[in-house]
């Protein structure tokens, strides 16, 4: 049972994902149709874009980061690594709804929480993947830091809480709102990079 659990659950894990996935971007296209705003010019409708831009990147960054791990590392997987895609995907469908101006501050807050919930589902995922010895030639090879891993998750979530808090105080539609969404892209930007590095380290790519 354990061997055919490890065997099978990139597959199924990826499936799933990719359905979620999927849905996450239908629901983030009717929240574009949806959304008079994007449509109207002027300095909201190029905050919803690069808001529309920031979901987007967050749900690549999701695809991305589930195939770096179940391509780079085997383990014996629980019933948490099945739940936590549904759980994130919740979390997606609703950042994807949430386009509307009066909502920007929720949505930096909803994105926070994707950033933590995926981020602890990292930490759990690689302390057990290092710990098996089928990975001890990926452990011997990189030294990967879990902690560093965790504060620099810490301190995305924290930016991306602190920015909410900023245009929740300020308002949605000024020049400190346009900041705020930019800096949210940049995050994301930052962690295709850094998947992208690990990924590259892996397979001994320069």
């Amino acid at each position: 049972m354990r061997s055919r659990a490890r065997e099978l659950l990139p597959q199924v894990l990826l499936t799933v994902l990719s359905i979620i996935q999927a849905l996450a971007l239908e629901v983030l296209w009717s929240s574009m149709r949806e959304s008079p705003h994007l449509w109207n010019g002027g300095l909201a409708a190029t905050i919803g874009w690069i808001q529309v831009l920031a979901v987007f990147l967050g749900i690549l960054v999701m695809w991305l980061f589930y195939i770096s791990i179940v391509f780079r590392y085997s383990w014996t997987p629980t019933i948490s690594d099945s739940a936590v895609p549904f759980v994130l995907g919740v979390l997606e469908f609703t950042m994807a709804e949430m386009l509307e101006p009066d909502l920007l501050h929720y949505w930096f807050y909803v994105l926070a929480a994707i950033f933590a919930g995926a981020s602890t589902s990292s930490v759990v995922i690689l302390r057990r993947a290092l710990a098996d010895d089928a990975n001890r030639e990926m452990r011997d090879a990189f030294d990967y830091s879990i902690r560093e891993t965790a504060l620099q998750a810490g301190g995305m979530v924290g930016t991306l809480l602190l920015a909410g808090l900023i245009v929740h105080w300020r308002g949605p539609d000024g020049w400190i709102a346009l900041f705020a969404v930019v800096i949210a892209s940049l995050i994301l930007m930052l962690q295709i990079g850094f998947i992208r590095s690990h990924w590259n380290r892996a397979l001994h790519e320069q």
